[in-house]
């Protein structure tokens, strides 16, 4: 919270009151916009670990398996995990910064990005075998 003053008069100081959550009545919090913004990017974080989680699983997996049809298939579906991280990520981006990650996405856009990361999660722990 940053506020001065009353937290629901933006006018009562020198600058917008900022609040990820107004203070409600008997100490409950109403959130906000913001609040629901830091929420999903902290969920966003959560997918993107998730993920990587997974493939490094799924390499260790195959480096203990060898060659052989089963070190092959996680193997690739590590590759494409690691492909969706790239794309999802775009770390070449030169807007690759917390202020302006993405920028040029719709909402939609944005939940289909995230709807790439749960199937890329979703597919590993099959081929791990953990669904």
């Amino acid at each position: 919270q940053a506020y001065r003053g009353d937290a629901f008069n933006d006018f009562d100081a020198g600058s917008r009151d900022w609040c990820a959550a107004y203070p409600g009545l008997n100490g409950e919090l109403i959130p906000t916009t913001d609040w629901e913004g830091l929420r999903e990017g902290v969920d966003d974080m959560r997918y993107v670990a998730t993920l990587k989680h997974y493939a490094t699983l799924a390499v260790q997996q195959a480096r203990r398996l060898g060659v052989g049809p089963r070190g092959t298939t996680l193997r690739r579906a590590a590759a494409r995990a690691q492909k969706t991280l790239d794309e999802v990520l775009r770390p070449d981006d030169e807007q690759l910064q917390q202020t302006a990650f993405r920028s040029d996405l719709s909402d939609d856009e944005f939940h289909g990005l995230r709807r790439q990361l749960v199937e890329a999660i979703l597919e590993l722990r099959r081929v791990l075998g953990e669904e």
